[in-house]
């Protein structure tokens, strides 16, 4: 039942009592006055049923208010935490969300995954490694490889110098 299905009916109940009491008034034979007196009651008890289940009906509607104002301050938060990031592509063709830190947060800037990003979470790419220029992350298993475009061409030069010094060896 609905509230204001409830104080309708509630106000029906009232005043069908009311008229059954004013009844009694004119009344001489003890039967009827009897008769009159369980009907009151059992409408009394009619309406107290009535009152509870609009009570009942008020309760879910303020625990569902609450729910929602809770539900609603979290969401404010989140999308407060998540304006702290901004888009940047550290190199061509790679997006990721990095930490603005505001003046007196002492937060480290850091990068968040795009992916769970775009999902209002924010997980923080990390190394697994000390040494590791590859980030992750711990939720999605998203991975960035954070070395430089320098640094990446000279891991490259490296490497074929590598590969040339050992065929060079062989023969």
């Amino acid at each position: 039942m609905d509230i204001l299905t409830g104080i309708t009916a509630g106000i029906s109940s009232t005043t069908s009592v009311l008229k059954l009491v004013s009844s009694i008034k004119e009344l001489s034979d003890d039967s009827k006055v009897n008769t009159i007196m369980i009907e009151v009651q059992n409408n009394i008890i009619d309406l107290q049923q009535k009152l509870l289940d609009t009570q009942q009906s008020a309760n879910r509607v303020l625990e569902e208010r609450s729910t929602l104002k809770r539900d609603l301050e979290e969401e404010v938060n989140k999308n407060c935490l998540l304006q702290n990031y901004l888009l940047v592509e550290p190199r061509s063709g790679i997006f990721l969300y990095q930490y603005q830190p505001i003046e007196g947060d002492d937060t480290p800037v850091h990068y968040a995954c795009p992916n769970c990003f775009g999902g209002k979470v924010i997980s923080i790419l990390q190394s697994p490694e000390t040494e590791s220029k590859r980030i992750s992350c711990p939720k999605c298993e998203f991975s960035y490889d954070s070395r430089t475009k320098e640094e990446v061409e000279e891991d490259d030069r490296r490497f074929n110098q590598m590969v040339s010094d050992s065929q060079t060896l062989r023969f």
